[in-house]
């Protein structure tokens, strides 16, 4: 699919127009009023898991289809033991024995990664190693994850990635939701491990923990688009299968999944109660690089699936929530043509400015911060001099997205025709300051009673 390819072209043409006209007409109402709007529409979403939901989810935790659980790595010698042992230990059982096997998809690794995985195996019953080697004709998670899946026997599929430390009672929780035919998929609250490390990886742990966390609840709980994610995901085979599987053309697996699943009628839930840590990145550079492959995937699913979503056959709110979580990777693209707008009018002695009222801008600015400091508050309940710190660090931290948009945009030319699997590199403990474990104190306890005795 190569609609992304017209679609930038024809975005081009708009911003320069867009260039033109606040130079030409001296005012920027457009930015004023994006601004507003997204500001106000993603505080909503804050907001709205703060109240009581009134009709609870279909769930049913004694639901015990077999799992098989996908790991995809590539030199991942530091991590992959850690995460293997962590998933391992999952207590999902049927009839008093593990009910789920656990593939690791090795792609072609040079380092220890294979040697590690085989002693592993026979410690493990349960676990497999599909190796791949390096004249593989498709390269990228989703060609690895796709190769998993041929291998695999699970009607339900979980993906987690190499780095990750997961709670033992994760798969009941998540495969809970699953017991409902109309949900494809589902997937579990991301949480950082090491978030002590510097005030980039502790910044992160508010992105995915406390922001991520609370927009997924505000969409499960609205019937918008709840989304899939890299890591912690469960899919249901049939729908996966109803999709060709994971797209080996795309840089986003996990957004293009939920995409597709959302034209073919499925639903994506998101369980918080399922709680998994994976390794912050710890420097700007890397995180850069991985939020510019987070925009190269997101443009070439807004191209690719906007009209079929518009035109779509969907509810009328998740239809326009996947329209507007699509559109936000333009948001930055939109600012900064502003902020040109705004320059070139100044040195040709003008000034742009907007007509719409001023305190329109201030209400939206000051509910951003008022609404992030809540939300911040409600997961942790920081001191509120730190909780006052933390919203501006991650008002601060937000501002990389001016410069990995653009650079997307770049590298969604140099690939013109090929995946390059740019993964986050993982350090793994050894590489961060002395920490507790975190998976053992920061496990939940084991499920009810009752549902232990009926694994028994």
């Amino acid at each position: 699919m190569k609609s992304w390819i017209w679609g930038s072209a024809a975005l081009i043409l708009a911003l320069t127009a867009s260039v033109v006209a606040g130079v030409v007409y001296r005012q920027i109402d457009w930015l004023h009023a994006t601004i507003v709007f997204f500001t106000i529409y993603g505080a909503a979403l804050l907001v709205v898991p703060l109240f009581p939901r009134r009709k609870p989810a279909l769930k049913n935790d004694c639901y015990r289809p077999f799992v098989s659980v996908l790991i995809p790595a590539r030199n991942e010698e530091d991590v992959i033991e850690a995460t293997v042992r962590s998933v391992c230990a999952m207590q999902y059982r049927k009839n008093g024995k593990p009910h789920f096997e656990v593939l690791v998809i090795d792609d072609a690794s040079s380092d220890q990664t294979p040697y590690i995985l085989a002693r592993l195996e026979q410690e493990f019953p349960m676990l497999r190693t599909v190796r791949r080697y390096a004249d593989r004709k498709v390269s990228g998670k989703s060609a690895v994850l796709n190769e998993g899946l041929r291998g695999a026997t699970g009607e339900i599929i979980a993906v987690f990635d190499a780095d990750t430390r997961v709670e033992p009672n994760f798969l009941v929780k998540t495969v809970a939701c699953l017991y409902d035919p109309q949900v494809g998929g589902v997937q579990g609250r991301v949480r950082i491990y090491n978030s002590d490390h510097n005030a980039l990886t502790a910044v992160q742990e508010d992105e995915f923990s406390v922001f991520a966390h609370l927009v997924q609840l505000g969409k499960d709980a609205l019937n918008g688009l709840t989304a899939l994610g890299g890591n912690g995901q469960l899919t249901r085979r049939a729908a996966l299968e109803a999709c060709g599987g994971w797209n080996e053309m795309s840089t986003t697996e996990d957004l293009d999944l939920t995409l597709q699943m959302l034209l073919r009628g499925y639903s994506v839930r998101y369980c918080g109660e399922a709680v998994l840590w994976q390794e912050a990145v710890p420097t700007w550079r890397a995180l850069l690089r991985q939020r510019i492959r987070w925009t190269e995937g997101f443009i070439k699913c807004f191209f690719d699936y906007g009209f079929p979503v518009l035109f779509g056959r969907i509810p009328l709110f998740k239809k326009w929530d996947a329209l507007f979580s699509l559109l936000r990777v333009l948001l930055p693209l939109w600012m900064l043509v502003a902020y040109l707008s705004i320059g070139t009018s100044m040195l040709a002695g003008m000034s742009a400015h907007s007509t719409l009222p001023q305190w329109l801008f201030w209400a939206a600015s000051t509910a951003f911060f008022a609404v992030t400091w809540l939300g911040i508050r409600a997961m942790s309940a920081p001191p509120f001099f730190h909780s006052v710190v933390r919203v501006i660090h991650y008002w601060l931290y937000n501002f990389i997205w001016l410069l990995a948009v653009p650079l997307g945009f770049v590298n969604c030319l140099k690939h013109f025709n090929t995946i390059v699997w740019d993964k986050t590199d993982h350090r793994g403990d050894r590489h961060m300051v002395p920490m507790a474990s975190v998976p053992h104190l920061s496990y939940r306890p084991a499920p009810n009673p009752a549902l232990a005795a009926e694994e028994v």
